[in-house]
């Protein structure tokens, strides 16, 4: 077994996002940031082998479980916006042809971070107004958000465990001032 690696420090109360129009959203927003940071510090190191390890009795492995956080972030936010899921993110993230490479499945992330989610959620002035989706579902912008905070944080989980078994330990860690807001820390230092 290799030597295990000191995780990213937890940062429960990470700085809000920029340019929002709903400060609601844009905090959320800024705890989708952090726990995509989270995840790039979980696999980022990680060799193909250990990305596409499917362990006995498990259906998933710890790039399928990226390109499906990644994926449903994107087809949530597409959904409330009723926008079509841009047509070559799709065939990417449901695409293993990258499963072997912890940077393309990283910027695949981001993209839909970049190019999906911000500008969905930063034009939202109201985080409760309600939508009637495509698929006749009612959503809210909040709703769809929480959503994807515990979507994330689910799939994070086993993406540790995930890590772990494929021989690559992880020690999961607190950042100093994880329970303290941006306006709290008495240091520079970054997270």
């Amino acid at each position: 077994m290799s030597d295990v690696k000191e995780g990213r420090g937890r940062c429960y109360c990470a700085p809000p996002a920029g340019g929002f129009a709903s400060a609601e959203l844009a905090s959320m927003v800024g705890a989708l940031d952090e726990l995509l940071a989270r995840h790039a510090d979980v696999i980022a190191d990680l060799p193909g082998d250990a990305l596409t390890l499917l362990p006995p009795g498990l259906g998933n492995h710890l790039a399928y479980l990226t390109r499906h956080m990644a994926w449903a972030e994107c087809r949530w936010l597409t959904l409330l916006a009723g926008q079509s899921m841009p047509a070559d993110l799709d065939a990417r993230l449901t695409s293993d042809e990258h499963d072997g490479d912890a940077a393309a499945l990283l910027a695949l992330c981001a993209r839909v971070r970049a190019e999906v989610a911000l500008p969905i959620l930063s034009a939202v002035a109201d985080p409760g107004q309600v939508v009637r989706a495509d698929d006749g579902r009612l959503l809210t912008p909040r709703g769809v958000v929480q959503h994807l905070l515990w979507h994330w944080t689910y799939h994070g989980g086993q993406c540790g465990i995930l890590r772990r078994l494929s021989g690559h330990p992880y020690r999961w860690t607190f950042d100093g001032h994880c329970f303290v807001g941006p306006a709290q820390r008495t240091d520079t230092e970054s997270h």
